[in-house]
C-alpha cells in the first residue's frame, strides 16, 4: 500500500486517533518493545533491587492504584512504582490474574503493562515482557507480540508464557480463541 494512498492515510489516522504513533517501519515498531537504556536503565535496576526488599501484600490493589494513577493524571510511572510491578509479576498466579484482566479488555492496564515493560530491565523483565506480548497478541498485533515474547526469551529461554505466545503465533491461533481461554472458557 502506498503511504500516500487514501487507504493508508485513513489507516494512519485511525491508528493515531486511538493514541498510537504511526511508525515508519517494522524495525521502529519492534524497537518499541525494547527496554530503556543508559542512566534510566541503571535507575530502574536500582528501583527493582529496592522493590525486591519490600513486600507488598495486596498486589491486585497495587495494579488498581497504578492504573488509576496513569488514567487520571496521564503521567508516567516512577521507577519505584514500575519496579514493584516488575517484581510482583514473578508470582505466576498474580501474573495470570493480570493477563486475565487484559483478556477482559482493560485498556488502562494495557497502557500500564506497556510502560512497565519499557522500563523493566534484564534479568527481571521476562514476566512483564511476556505479559506485554500477551496484551499485544490479544489485540491482534502479532509483530509486537513476537518481539516482546522474544525479548522475554532472550532473558529466560525457558519462560513458559513467552514460549506459549510464540507457539500460538507460529500456529496462527486466533487471538479471540486465546482470549476466550484466559477468560475461563473452553475451546470446543
Amino acid at each position: 500500500m502506498c503511504p500516500d494512498s487514501p487507504g493508508a492515510l485513513a489507516l494512519a489516522a485511525a491508528y493515531a486517533l486511538h493514541g498510537h504513533a504511526v511508525l515508519p517501519d517494522r524495525d521502529a515498531l519492534v524497537a518499541t518493545t525494547r527496554a530503556i537504556r543508559g542512566v534510566a536503565a541503571e535507575s530502574m535496576l536500582q528501583a527493582i533491587e529496592r522493590a525486591e526488599l519490600r513486600a507488598s501484600a495486596d498486589r491486585d490493589a497495587l495494579v488498581d492504584e497504578l492504573c488509576a494513577d496513569i488514567s487520571e493524571s496521564g503521567a508516567s510511572l516512577t521507577h519505584d512504582q514500575a519496579a514493584e510491578l516488575v517484581v510482583h509479576l514473578h508470582d505466576i498466579a498474580f501474573r495470570d490474574r493480570v493477563v486475565s484482566r487484559l483478556a477482559a479488555h482493560d485498556d488502562t492496564l494495557e497502557r500500564l503493562v506497556a510502560e512497565v515493560a519499557r522500563l523493566a530491565q534484564p534479568p527481571y523483565d521476562a514476566p512483564v515482557a511476556s505479559v506485554f506480548a500477551m496484551a499485544a497478541y490479544f489485540r491482534g498485533d502479532g509483530v509486537v507480540a513476537m518481539a516482546a515474547a522474544e525479548r522475554a526469551l532472550d532473558t529466560d529461554p525457558a519462560y513458559s508464557l513467552a514460549q506459549l505466545i510464540v507457539d500460538c503465533l507460529e500456529r496462527q491461533v486466533e487471538p479471540s480463541d486465546v482470549r476466550h481461554v484466559w477468560l475461563g472458557g473452553d475451546l470446543e
